[in-house]
């Protein structure tokens, strides 16, 4: 008897059997656990992706100025479900948290999943969640573009058909319905002079106004009301080579004073309506001489914050020293710099514009359009900012191309992307 219960506990037959049965469930859990975490975090990566690619879209979206925000939500929470579907990951999504910043163009993206544990609730919760987040930032710039456009009387025939033409076709190139109002081209044209027409009462003060408005014909008939063409000459005093705004004092404009020197072409603010630019810029006509100097302090003026009180609100241009908010003037003549009202050169005071002009991190692009004079083409490289952004232009395709390739460079400032 005894030797049998020896035998007995010494008999180990099935001992594995016990063994295996006792471990089969935390084995069960461990092989459970790692397969439900492996898909977990495959979850997780597929749910990132997909937000990532979400906040480009919006990001993007939110870029082109012809979607409304509801626009820039719905775009980019159908591409997050679309990346969803596509990464065949097994997961029940809702829609995700868009958050959009205008101001800085940016998209936040924040959501989360569902996964169903394949072990159920025999281990743990039958649903595993995962959640994750996304931001992307687009880098967009504003851009106010001011020509200065020579309308003195060589310019006519076909050289100012291709000047528009020119003007033209760049502005279609940089406003857009994606660039709306981040985009404004506005221009200054000159001879003689420089016709300040609707903006007389903000630029001269009123004993100037008095000036124009007291003439009268041999009739007693007025000669002048506000809107007819009234012109004037460069500054004096300290603010000959500044863009400080208009104010009783040296600073003002003292008027031309001669009526038949007048331009009949004016001056346009900044807009991003290209109607209305192609509008004034087709009503261009040429006649005069070359105060060149006169057009390149016109084209600063229309684009500087000082001048806000000046332009219309429209028209309020973007302030200095904000790298995402861009100014470039174009400059261009076919002529030598040769009309000047203060008995100091024409050339000599362009210069001058220009160095305080660039000294506000002004892009400033030159154009010697058929230009056959050494000095006048000196000066024009000289007021360009990079030697790559003087362009000399001998026929009137030539000028179409460069004003052409001057609109490509500064689209690839990233105006929308």
């Amino acid at each position: 008897m005894t030797s049998h219960l020896t035998q007995y506990r010494r008999n180990q037959d099935g001992n594995v059997v016990m063994i295996f049965a006792l471990m089969l469930l935390p084995i069960l859990a461990v092989v459970g656990f790692n397969v439900d975490f492996n898909r977990q975090s495959k979850s997780v990566n597929h749910l990132q992706a997909a937000m990532d690619a979400a906040a480009l879209v919006g990001a993007k979206e939110l870029a082109n100025s012809a979607n409304s925000l509801a626009d820039v939500r719905r775009l980019t929470i159908e591409n997050f479900h679309a990346n969803i579907l596509s990464a065949d990951a097994d997961v029940d999504c809702n829609d995700p948290n868009v958050e959009i910043d205008q101001e800085d163009f940016a998209v936040r993206v924040t959501g989360g999943c569902k996964i169903n544990s394949l072990y159920g609730e025999t281990f743990w919760n039958s649903d595993l969640s995962v959640g994750n987040h996304a931001q992307a930032k687009i880098a967009v710039t504003h851009l106010d573009l001011s020509l200065m456009l020579d309308v003195s009387g060589s310019m006519g025939g076909t050289k100012l058909a291709a000047l528009k033409t020119a003007a033209i076709e760049a502005a279609e190139t940089l406003i857009t319905p994606q660039t709306g109002d981040r985009v404004r081209v506005g221009f200054a044209t000159y001879s003689n002079s420089v016709n300040v027409r609707d903006f007389a009462q903000q630029v001269l003060n009123t004993g100037q106004l008095s000036h124009y408005l007291n003439l009268e014909d041999s009739d007693g008939n007025s000669i002048f009301d506000l809107g007819d063409d009234i012109c004037v000459k460069e500054r004096s005093g300290g603010g000959l080579y500044q863009d400080n705004v208009p104010h009783i004092g040296s600073s003002r404009f003292p008027v031309l004073g001669i009526h038949g020197s007048c331009p009949s072409s004016t001056i346009s603010p900044l807009t991003s309506n290209l109607n209305s630019f192609k509008s004034r810029i087709n009503a261009l006509s040429a006649g005069g001489m070359t105060a060149g100097h006169q057009g390149i302090g016109w084209g600063w003026y229309i684009m500087s914050p000082n001048w806000s009180s000046v332009w219309p609100a429209s028209a309020n241009p973007l302030p200095y020293g904000d790298d995402r908010k861009k100014k470039a003037l174009i400059i261009m003549t076919d002529g030598e710099f040769n009309q000047e009202h203060n008995g100091i050169g024409s050339a000599t005071q362009a210069r001058r514009l220009c160095d305080n002009i660039r000294a506000e991190e002004v892009i400033v692009y030159t154009v010697a359009f058929e230009l056959n004079n050494a000095s006048a083409e000196a000066t024009l490289k000289d007021c360009a900012d990079l030697p790559t952004r003087f362009f000399k232009a001998d026929s009137p395709a030539e000028l179409i191309e460069a004003y052409q390739r001057i609109a490509s460079e500064l689209r690839n400032l990233r105006l929308s992307e």
